[in-house]
């Protein structure tokens, strides 16, 4: 299994989540709202998914383009945290 799908699937879950509490954080009046950890792991768990699934269908990373690779998976974790929101509703622990 190549590490490196799993690795750069888990700095683009990283990225997508600290973006996400950054936005929220800037929104919100004060006080400001306490950065949750069960919903930062939420996300990190879906990155690795991500990143195994693109290790097992045979995804190789390339040094020349890590940079779009690494949006390439920020973006796939996007799009799948929000269609387990659609599907969980508030079951997922992200959706609130």
């Amino acid at each position: 299994m190549d590490w490196n799908n799993i690795i750069i699937a888990i700095i683009g879950a990283v990225g997508f989540a600290i973006s996400g509490y950054w936005k929220n954080w800037a929104a919100s009046p004060p006080p400001k709202p306490p950065f949750d950890f069960y919903k930062f792991f939420a996300t990190i768990v879906v990155g690795v998914g991500i990143g195994i699934f693109g290790a097992l269908i045979g995804v190789t990373i390339t040094e020349q383009y890590v940079g779009a690779q690494l949006m390439i998976y920020a973006a796939a974790v996007t799009l799948v945290e929000n269609i387990l929101k659609g599907f969980l509703g508030t079951r997922w622990p992200s959706s609130t």
